[in-house]
């Protein structure tokens, strides 16, 4: 049996509150999310909880145990020229991103929190419900209790190399790649190590440390979006305060159970090439952002070659997982290339049953429409 959840309201006792629980539900799942983890929900909660306000939910059986938790947010946000308000799931909404997101549940109860969530979402009179990094399994069981099949976004690949089987069948990463991603990665560190010296891994120890290699490499980051005219992943003051209270809470904790956040560098000789943010949590690694020393030659690839090698020291050391996350409407060729799994990831909007949301949908529809005649058009003439 279900009960309906037990609601904590925002204020500084919300954490401490829905932190047992929370982590008792993070023990019984099975790979449970970086992004789900206690220290990045907690920190997310310290840093963006003031404007976002969240929910904390706690849904328990008969017995008083916990079976669910979750967090529910509203946000402003916009459709097009007009305001609206967004529902949204656990540490999502704000600069932190989120992925393989999903309400922490047991099994057995999934299908009644889902139910619950969905009601309870419907119920509070936000325009829309945004699921954010959401798996395929929680997308669906919520798209299934919607009362409405349409949604705004997208689906996104999430390619990851199940390290466990490499290391169980006794097979080399490289040779699991195309023949020829094969050739461009071997040709990329043949010519960095004829100009530059041997290649090494390294993962920043202090905090002093990853505080360098954090600041150089968000400067390579940010580079390399705005030469897109894009701002990248850590523009505003709240993210980057986000990031360096998540950097001082992971420091010192043991890695395995707890997140732990790794800020690789991949050198030839005393020229580094990349830097990696990767989050390493309960045998997963999940490479968040990075960034590269680009060279003119394009034939050296300093993505596939820093991937590459990071993926082996985290082979040799025994993670089981190297997830690529996703994001992006598609597949990414770079991610491809390098993974040889992947999961499906939804960014997704479901609009309310509300007049204002079908008035906005059509208006959408019909811009739509026109649009794509106007291209027709163009084509034919």
């Amino acid at each position: 049996m279900l009960f309906p959840p037990q609601e904590i309201a925002y204020g500084s006792d919300l954490w401490p509150n829905i932190a047992g629980a929370w982590r008792h539900l993070l023990g019984e799942t099975a790979n449970p999310s970086a992004f789900l983890s206690d220290t990045w929900v907690e920190t997310w909660i310290d840093v963006f909880g003031p404007h976002l306000r969240p929910t904390g939910l706690i849904w328990r059986d008969a017995q008083g145990s916990p079976v669910a938790c979750a967090l529910l947010s509203k946000a402003r946000g916009w459709w097009g020229p007009f305001p609206i308000t967004r529902a949204l799931l656990n540490a999502s909404g704000a600069g932190s991103g989120c992925e393989h997101n999903e309400v922490l549940a047991l099994p057995a109860y999934q299908d009644g929190v889902s139910d619950d969530l969905t009601r309870r979402v419907l119920g509070s009179k936000c325009d829309e419900f945004s699921l954010v990094g959401v798996t395929e399994r929680a997308a669906s069981a919520i798209r299934q209790r919607w009362p409405s099949d349409s949604f705004e976004g997208h689906y996104s690949e999430a390619p990851y190399v199940p390290l466990d089987r490499l290391r169980r069948e006794d097979t080399p990463y490289l040779s699991t790649l195309s023949a020829n991603t094969r050739a461009q990665i071997r040709r990329s560190i043949r010519l960095y190590k004829e100009t530059l010296g041997e290649p090494t891994v390294s993962v920043a120890e202090s905090g002093e440390e990853t505080g360098e290699w954090f600041s150089e490499m968000m400067s390579l980051h940010r580079e390399r979006w705005q030469t897109k005219g894009l701002p990248g992943a850590f523009e505003g003051e709240a993210v980057r305060r986000f990031h360096a209270l998540l950097h001082e809470r992971c420091r010192g904790q043991e890695r395995g159970d707890e997140l732990a956040v790794d800020i690789v560098r991949i050198r030839f000789g005393d020229h580094t090439i990349g830097f990696l943010y990767n989050l390493a949590y309960r045998g997963r690694v999940s490479f968040y952002q990075g960034g590269l020393h680009y060279n003119e030659d394009n034939r050296r690839k300093p993505g596939l070659v820093t991937h590459t090698l990071a993926i082996d020291h985290y082979l040799q050391r025994g993670w089981n997982e190297y997830d690529f996350l996703g994001g992006e409407p598609g597949s990414v060729r770079y991610k491809r290339s390098l993974s040889t799994a992947a999961r499906t990831l939804a960014w997704i909007q479901l609009p309310a049953p509300s007049l204002k949301m079908r008035v906005l949908q059509g208006l959408r529809h019909g811009r739509r429409r026109i649009k794509s005649a106007m291209g027709r058009s163009q084509t034919s003439s």
